[in-house]
């Protein structure tokens, strides 16, 4: 299956009801494309959210595709995502929670940030000690524009493992 940034657009605008206006930096955008995501964010989640034990699990209410976990098909098993799984990952981890909060409030952001930073329990442990860390950076950078500009694709850059 083939997605276009128009898809992706609609995809997305459908599940948010393009009900977000506000220009702030807490605003969420969502003009992020598929191809930004397949560069920038999903290498990142890959590395360290997508294992077969954590979100790489049918199980779990953020499941994500990536080539050593969770496929949508067996055949896939070691290949990289396809655009569909693409995608979904997409639409889940910017579907996590579509509260008007502002981006540092998000689910996303907040479980996996130590608790002593102002996170939430995540089963999956704290695994960043706080807002400085380039994971977190870059997903917030995902949240914020779509990392579609240039300090939003370096900090992504900088995280990849």
């Amino acid at each position: 299956m083939r997605v276009g940034p128009t898809t992706v657009l609609l995809c997305t605008a459908a599940i948010f009801g393009a009900c977000v206006n506000d220009q702030s930096t807490d605003a969420f955008d969502t003009t992020g494309t598929l191809a930004d995501f397949s560069t920038y964010v999903q290498p990142v989640l890959a590395a360290g959210c997508t294992s077969l034990d954590c979100h790489g699990n049918a199980g779990r209410p953020l499941r994500l595709y990536a080539r050593r976990g969770l496929r949508t098909e067996v055949a896939l098993r070691g290949k990289d995502a396809s655009d569909e799984e693409m995608l979904a990952n997409m639409l889940a981890i910017s579907g996590l929670d579509t509260s008007d909060t502002k981006i540092e409030d998000k689910l996303l952001l907040l479980k996996p940030l130590s608790v002593d930073a102002g996170g939430l329990f995540h089963k999956g442990g704290n695994l960043w000690p706080d807002q400085n860390d380039p994971v977190y950076r870059c997903l917030h950078a995902w949240l914020r524009s779509g990392v579609s500009d240039e300090a939003g694709r370096a900090v992504c850059t900088e995280a990849l493992p």
